[in-house]
C-alpha cells in the first residue's frame, strides 16, 4: 500500500501551490490569500534562499498585517520550514472574528440551497427549500417582547418569500426556498444566526444481531413476583429518522399494548427505530397501563413530547439517541410572555425533576472516539490527534482521524466535534474552529467534506461540527477501501488553549496510517455520548445476549465529563442490558446496539415502579446499581458499570412463612412453633421476629434464603410478624400480622382410628392378602390399592419408606384413609416421614387436596391423635377450622387418617388418589431431591366411594333407636 505514498510529499507541495484570493501584507508586499482551498503558503526568504510556510490559520483572517523579524520575503515559491513562526510574526489583527464567514448562515445552509435547488429536502418540508432555524437575538426580544417579535419577525421571514413552520420559540423553524429569500431573511432586523436544521445532530442508536434476551434482565422473576409494570406508563422518546412507522401494526398483532398513543408533527416518522425500542420495553414490563411514544426533532419539540409524557403520568423514559447538538432555544414554557433558555439538557432535567426517570443508550463509540485538549505542538493551526508533530501543514499519523471508508461496510460517513465553549444562556460559543475530510484518489488529497459552521458568540450557536459524507453522491460507492483523514482547524479562536475536544465518527471500515505503525487515534475512555453523560440520567451499555458477561465490543466507555454540567466525572454508563432480542420491528436480524438495551432497563424500571411508584428518579437509579450483577471486573467499572441490570434482585422480595410456621387463623397441636422465613429469589439479611410483642432476632447467615425461630408457648392465641431486609439492603419488607392459636386438647377420631388396623373396631379395614401387588379392588366394601415394592431411600440419611398399600373408606361426613409400610416408622422425633395422601376430586387427573401427616412434629405420639393438614390446590391450609376432627394416628407400621368430606369439596362418586412419603429433616426442611421421588407419587388411582360405605356413629345410634323403639312397641 505505501507504494503511492511515497510521492506523497510532492504531491502535497503541488498542493500548497494551487491559485489563492485575496491578499495579506508582509513587510509592505502584499500576496493574494484564498482561505476556503486551504492551501498553505509558501515564502522564500530572500536573506538566506530559505523556504517558509504561512498555513491558512496563519493568515486565514484576510487584511492580516505580517512583519518579517529578520529579514523581509522576496516572493513566493515551493518551499517547505519548520522555522516560520519564528520568522514571522502578526503586527495587528482585529480583536474580533471577521464579521461574516458566508453572512449570518452557516455555509451548509448556501451549499444545499445549490444542491436541493427546485426540489423537496425531506417530507418534513412541506415546500421546496431547506428547513432551517432562524435564531433572534435574545436582547432584541427582551428590548420589543418575546411574542410580539417573533411575529413579526415570522412575518417579513413569509413577505421574503419563506415559509414559516414554527413560531412559538426562539429559533423560528422556516423552509428556505432559495439564495436571494435567505439574504433577506438573514438582513431582517434581530435575526443573528441561520442554521441547517436536518444536520446528523441527534443519531438513533441501532445495530444489528440476532435472538433473544429479555430473560437476561430477570424479568421472569421479577413478574413471578407480581412485579411486572402494572399501573405504570411508559414513553419511548424517538426522532425523525428513528421512528414508529409500524407502531399500529404492531399495536394490531399484540407486538404493544392496546393502550399505545403517539405524539408527533411528523406523522409517524420514517423507521422502525422507536417501534423496535418499544417492543423490548413492552416485553420486558408487560403490564404497563400506557405506552406512549413521540417524535422530535429540535428542542421545543423535545419539550412538547416531554410535557405531554408527563401530564399523562409517564413515569420512565427510554432515548436510544445521541445528542450531538444541544439546540439552545427560547421558548416560554409558563405562559408569562418571558421566554426561558432551554437545550436537550434542561428537557431532560424538566423530566427528571418532575418524577420521571430518564434511561439513555451510552453509545456504540467505544473504538470511534477521540478526546483531548487543543494541542498544536508546531503551531500550525491544526489539532494535534496522536503524537507530536513537527512542520507546517498536515502531517499523517498525527494529525488526522485517518480512517477507511467501504461503501460495503458503511453507505454514510459522520463526524461530530464538539469542544468546550458554553458561554449559555447569555451568548454562543466564540473559539471558531472547523472540519474537513479528505480522501486519497490515487495522485492527490481531494476535499469531500467540510463543516464550518460560525462560532461568534450569536445566540443558537454551538460548539458543534458535524461532517457529513454520503459515499453514493461522492463517487466512493464501488466497494473499494477509500483512505481519508478528518482534520480539525482553528479558524479563530481566543481561548484555544482552554478548550477540551471530544470528536465521535461512525461508518468506517476501519484505519490506516501513513508510516507510523503505532498510530492510533482511538481514544475509548469518555465515549458515552450526550445525553447519557449527565449524572442524573440512567446511561445503558450493552452485552451480547449469548454472554451476558462480556460487553459488545462498540458500547461506550466512562467516565463521564461534560464541562457543560459542571467540573468532574462521573460513573458512567450506570448498567448493562442485552442486545440482539428478536422484535418484529427488524425481524430476524435483530436489534443491537445501546439502542436495544436501554429500553430492556426501562421496562426493568416500569416492574420496579409497579412496586412503589412514588420512588424518586435517584432512589431507582440506586436501586438498579445496588442489585446489578457485576460483571466484567470486580465492581464497578467505566465499561459495564455496576453490571447486568438484574430485574429480580431490583424488585422487593417476596417472602413466605413456610410450615411449620402457623399460617393465619391457624389450631396447632404442638406448644413447640418453629418461625420459618423463606424466600425463593435472593437472600435475605437483616430480620427481626416480633411474636406476642417481643421482638427477636431471628437466627440465619447474611447470604441465607431462610431464617427460623422456635418457641415453646402457652396454649391460647398468640400474633406475631416480621421485618427483613434484603442482601442488598434496598428493600424492607414487612409481614402480615398472623394470628394463630395452639389447642392442646385431645383430638376426637370419630371411628376410633387408632394406626392399628388389627385393633380397629367393626372390622373397619379389609383383609388384603387377595389383592395383587400394583393393582387395586374393592375387598368387603373397602377399596384396596396394593403397591409393589418401590420404596424411597432417603439420600440424607438411608431411611427407606416403603408404602405397601393404601385403603379407603367413607360415610356420609368422613373419608378414612389406612397406609400400610413395610417397616416400624419413626414417630415425633427428626428425621421422620411426611406422609401425604393427596385426592382428585373434579376427574382432571391432577390433585387438588393434599393431607399431610407430618411424623416429625414435635409432640406427635404413637397411638395419639394428631392435627391432619389438609393443603388445596393454592397450598392453603384448608383444614383449620377443625383441629379436632382432621386427624391422623400413626402406630408401629401404619397411619390411619380421617378427613371431613367439607373440607376437601364434598365429593360424591369417583375420585382419584394418590400416596407418597417424603423424609423430614426438622425446621421445615426435607431432605433433598425427597419431594421428587416418591412412593407411588406420580400414580393416580380412581375409586368410586359410594362403593365403600361405611356407617357413621350417627347411624349407628339412630339404628339403635329404631330397635329401641320397635322393642317397646312389640312389648
Amino acid at each position: 500500500m505505501k507504494h503511492w505514498w511515497g510521492a506523497l510529499q510532492g504531491l502535497m507541495l503541488l498542493l500548497f501551490v494551487m491559485g489563492i484570493l485575496g491578499e495579506f501584507e508582509i513587510s509592505g508586499v502584499s500576496f493574494p490569500v484564498n482561505r476556503a482551498e486551504h492551501t498553505p503558503l509558501l515564502l522564500q526568504d530572500s536573506g538566506d534562499s530559505g523556504f517558509f510556510v504561512l498555513t491558512p490559520p496563519v493568515y486565514g483572517n484576510k487584511n492580516l498585517v505580517f512583519r518579517s523579524i529578520e529579514r523581509p520575503v522576496s516572493s513566493v515559491v515551493p518551499g517547505n520550514s519548520r522555522e516560520v513562526r519564528e520568522k514571522f510574526q502578526v503586527v495587528s489583527s482585529p480583536p474580533t472574528p471577521p464579521a461574516r464567514k458566508n453572512g449570518k448562515y452557516d455555509p451548509s445552509v448556501e451549499q444545499k440551497l445549490e444542491i436541493f435547488k427546485n426540489r423537496p429536502l425531506s417530507e418534513t418540508s412541506k415546500s421546496t427549500g431547506i428547513r432551517v432555524f432562524v435564531y433572534v437575538d435574545p436582547k432584541y426580544l427582551a428590548e420589543n417582547g418575546f411574542r410580539e417579535t417573533l411575529s413579526e419577525i415570522s412575518k417579513k421571514i413569509r413577505d421574503a418569500g419563506g415559509r414559516v413552520l414554527e413560531a412559538n420559540a426562539n429559533p423560528i423553524v422556516a423552509v428556505i426556498p432559495n439564495e436571494n429569500v435567505l439574504n433577506e431573511v438573514e438582513s431582517i432586523q434581530g435575526v443573528v444566526y441561520i442554521r441547517d436544521s436536518e444536520t446528523w445532530g441527534a443519531l438513533p442508536l441501532a445495530g444489528s444481531v440476532t435472538s433473544e434476551g429479555v430473560y437476561n434482565v430477570s424479568a421472569n422473576y421479577a413478574w413471578a413476583k407480581g412485579y411486572y409494570g402494572q399501573g405504570i406508563k411508559a414513553g419511548i422518546l424517538d426522532v425523525y429518522y428513528g421512528g414508529f412507522s409500524n407502531y399500529q401494526d404492531l399495536v394490531n398483532q399484540g407486538e404493544l399494548p392496546t393502550n399505545t398513543y403517539l405524539y408527533s408533527d411528523y406523522g409517524t416518522g420514517v423507521g422502525v427505530h422507536g417501534s423496535a425500542c418499544a417492543e423490548v420495553l413492552y416485553d420486558v414490563a408487560p403490564g404497563i397501563s400506557g405506552l406512549y411514544l413521540g417524535i422530535a426533532n429540535d428542542t421545543e419539540e423535545m419539550y412538547n413530547v416531554t410535557k405531554w409524557f408527563l401530564e399523562n403520568g409517564v413515569k420512565v423514559i427510554s432515548h436510544s439517541v445521541a445528542h450531538f447538538a444541544w439546540l439552545p432555544t427560547q421558548f416560554d414554557s409558563n405562559g408569562d410572555n418571558n421566554p426561558e433558555f432551554w437545550d436537550v439538557y434542561k428537557v431532560i432535567e424538566y423530566a427528571i425533576n418532575n418524577g420521571a426517570t430518564w434511561v439513555n443508550s451510552a453509545g456504540d463509540f467505544r473504538l470511534e472516539h477521540w478526546e483531548g485538549d487543543w494541542r498544536d505542538q508546531d503551531n500550525d493551526g491544526y489539532l494535534d490527534i496522536y503524537g507530536t508533530p513537527s512542520s507546517y501543514g498536515i502531517e499523517y499519523d498525527r494529525e488526522g482521524i485517518q480512517v477507511v471508508l467501504n461503501s460495503n461496510y458503511a453507505s454514510t460517513f459522520l463526524a461530530w466535534i464538539r469542544w468546550s465553549d458554553y458561554p449559555y444562556p447569555d451568548s454562543g460559543p466564540s473559539n471558531d474552529f472547523d472540519a474537513y475530510l479528505y480522501c486519497w484518489n490515487g495522485s492527490s488529497w481531494v476535499l469531500k467534506a467540510s463543516s464550518e459552521r460560525w462560532q461568534n458568540g450569536a445566540f443558537g450557536q454551538e460548539p458543534l461540527e458535524v461532517l457529513s459524507l454520503d459515499l453514493n453522491s461522492a463517487g466512493l460507492a464501488d466497494g473499494n477501501n477509500h483512505y481519508c483523514m478528518v482534520v480539525v482547524e482553528e479558524y479563530y479562536a481566543p481561548d484555544a488553549s482552554q478548550m477540551h475536544f471530544d470528536i465521535w465518527w461512525k461508518g468506517i471500515a476501519g484505519y490506516w496510517y501513513y508510516s507510523d505503525s503505532t498510530y492510533n487515534p482511538m481514544v475509548k475512555t469518555g465515549s458515552v455520548t450526550p445525553p447519557a453523560d449527565h449524572p442524573e440520567v440512567i446511561a445503558v451499555g450493552a452485552v451480547g445476549w449469548e454472554n451476558v458477561t462480556k460487553p459488545t465490543v462498540l458500547t461506550s466507555e466512562g467516565p463521564g465529563y461534560n464541562p457543560y454540567l459542571g467540573s468532574g466525572t462521573w460513573l458512567k454508563p450506570n448498567v448493562v442490558a442485552p442486545v440482539g432480542v428478536s422484535t418484529s420491528s427488524y425481524g430476524t436480524q435483530g436489534f443491537g446496539g445501546t439502542s436495544a438495551s436501554a429500553p430492556h432497563v426501562a421496562g426493568v424500571v416500569a416492574d420496579l415502579l409497579s412496586v412503589v411508584p412514588s420512588l424518586s428518579p435517584s432512589t431507582v437509579m440506586k436501586i438498579l446499581e445496588l442489585t446489578a450483577r457485576d460483571i466484567n471486573v470486580s465492581g464497578p467499572d467505566y465499561l459495564t458499570g455496576y453490571g447486568l441490570v438484574n430485574a429480580s434482585d431490583a424488585t422487593p422480595q417476596v417472602v413466605h412463612w413456610i410450615y411449620p410456621t402457623p399460617p393465619i387463623g391457624s389450631i396447632i397441636d404442638t406448644p413447640n412453633v418453629t418461625f420459618n422465613l423463606t424466600t425463593l429469589y435472593k437472600a435475605l439479611n437483616e430480620s427481626n421476629l416480633t411474636l406476642d410483642g417481643a421482638v427477636y432476632s431471628m437466627t440465619g447467615g447474611s447470604n441465607d434464603k431462610a431464617w427460623w425461630y422456635t418457641a415453646t408457648l402457652q396454649e391460647g392465641g398468640h400474633t406475631f410478624n416480621a421485618t427483613t431486609l434484603d442482601k442488598f439492603n434496598v428493600w424492607i419488607v414487612r409481614t402480615k400480622t398472623q394470628g394463630f392459636t395452639i389447642n392442646l386438647s385431645e383430638k376426637n377420631p370419630v371411628e376410633g382410628i387408632d394406626g392399628d388396623p388389627s385393633t380397629a373396631p367393626k372390622d373397619l379395614w379389609a383383609d388384603d392378602d387377595t389383592v395383587s401387588p400394583d393393582s387395586s379392588e374393592i375387598v368387603n366394601e373397602t377399596f384396596v390399592w396394593k403397591d409393589a415394592n418401590d420404596a424411597y431411600t432417603s439420600p440424607c440419611t438411608g431411611h427407606t419408606y416403603n408404602i405397601t398399600e393404601l385403603q379407603l373408606k367413607a360415610d356420609s361426613d368422613y373419608i378414612y384413609i389406612l397406609l400400610r409400610f413395610a417397616d416400624p416408622l419413626p414417630v415425633g422425633t427428626n428425621p421422620a416421614p411426611f406422609v401425604g395422601v393427596g385426592f382428585d376430586v373434579n376427574g382432571d387427573n391432577s390433585i387438588d387436596y393434599t393431607a399431610y401427616a407430618f411424623l416429625n412434629k414435635p409432640g406427635v405420639s404413637e397411638g395419639t391423635a394428631e392435627f391432619l393438614d389438609v393443603y388445596n390446590s393454592s397450598w392453603d391450609n384448608v383444614a383449620l377450622e377443625d383441629p379436632t376432627h382432621t386427624v391422623f394416628v400413626a402406630l408401629n407400621n401404619a397411619v390411619e387418617m380421617q378427613i371431613p368430606r367439607e373440607v376437601i369439596g364434598n365429593p360424591d362418586g369417583v375420585i382419584g388418589i394418590s400416596a407418597w412419603v417424603y423424609e423430614g429433616l426438622g425446621g421445615s426442611t426435607i431432605c433433598s431431591g425427597s419431594d421428587q421421588i416418591t412412593d407411588n407419587g406420580n400414580t393416580i388411582t380412581s375409586v368410586d366411594i359410594t362403593q365403600v360405605p361405611f356407617f357413621s356413629n350417627l347411624l349407628w345410634v339412630f339404628l339403635l333407636l329404631m330397635g329401641v323403639l320397635i322393642s317397646l312397641r312389640r312389648r
